[in-house]
């Protein structure tokens, strides 16, 4: 996992949704401190499709480690059995 990298693309997603406060906000984190911790540990992967979706800032730039493409391929299966 490149660091650095993430650091950047979090630091972008947190200025885009005008700070730390309106970014966790946003995600319905009742800590802001949870998100100030994405910055130097990377964001979850499971939130990384709610912080592109509120700030453009791709999945695969906050988490270039996981393998989006195969995640996309897996959910937008047609045939992909779904919960009842």
């Amino acid at each position: 996992m490149n660091s650095t990298q993430e650091n950047a693309a979090m630091r972008l997603a947190i200025d885009k949704a005008g700070g730390l406060k309106k970014l966790a906000d946003a995600l319905g984190e009742k800590r802001t401190q949870t998100v100030a911790n994405w910055l130097k540990r990377g964001a979850p992967m499971e939130r990384c499709p709610a912080i592109e979706s509120i700030t453009g800032v791709p999945c695969e730039q906050l988490r270039p480690d996981v393998n989006w493409h195969e995640f996309q391929r897996v959910l937008c299966d047609p045939n992909r059995q779904r919960a009842a």
